[in-house]
């Protein structure tokens, strides 16, 4: 049976399920990088990306293509941490 409370969040681009189960799991880094990018350019803001900045991540190769450019961003501006090389 489904929870009539549940819903997917579709504006991310990715749908993140709404349920009480779903809610409780960790959100990987990559996805909070791409929410807080989101969150920033509704509020205006543009994130620069450093040059080469993804020379300094050590995991850079296992972030998902389609978060790459949020994760750059959010390093660059200080909205994460990444392990460096």
């Amino acid at each position: 049976k489904s929870d009539s409370r549940s819903f997917f969040i579709t504006a991310t681009g990715k749908d993140f399920k709404s349920d009480n189960a779903s809610l409780n799991k960790d959100l990987s880094r990559e996805d909070m990088a791409y929410l807080l990018v989101r969150a920033a350019n509704v509020n205006g803001e543009n994130l620069e990306i450093l040059p080469r900045v993804e020379t300094m991540m050590k995991d850079y190769n296992s972030i998902s293509a389609d978060r790459k450019e949020a994760v750059k961003q959010a390093y660059s501006n200080g909205l994460i941490t990444v392990e460096v090389n």
